[in-house]
């Protein structure tokens, strides 16, 4: 494997790991996962924690976001409007670290 590819990984895991680290002892939150075009949506399980995954361009994460919690305002995430955008960075690969700081702060500030 090339040293740069070697290098980025462990840069990742090194971002991953302070996070975690970060975060540690934390009380844990429910967080929903929606990706666009996601069927079978439900209220159930009142996330605090609202994450739109976006893997198209001109994709708008945030209207999406906004549309969900009116459409299930018991969600507690609805009701503080706790939610983050992500991209690729959501799946395993190189912007995974991205993903994790960003889900780290909506998760726990």
């Amino acid at each position: 494997m090339p040293r740069e590819a070697v290098d980025l990984v462990d840069a990742a895991r090194e971002r991953v790991a302070a996070t975690t680290a970060k975060v540690a002892g934390k009380d844990p939150k429910s967080v929903l996962i929606v990706l666009p075009g996601m069927s079978m949506m439900n209220s159930n399980g009142l996330p605090d924690v609202l994450v739109v995954g976006v893997y198209q361009a001109g994709e708008d994460g945030r209207a999406m976001a906004e549309e969900l919690f009116a459409k299930f305002p018991a969600w507690e995430a609805s009701r503080t409007r706790t939610g983050v955008t992500v991209s690729d960075s959501l799946y395993l690969g190189p912007l995974n670290a991205v993903a994790v700081e960003k889900l780290a702060a909506a998760i726990h500030g």
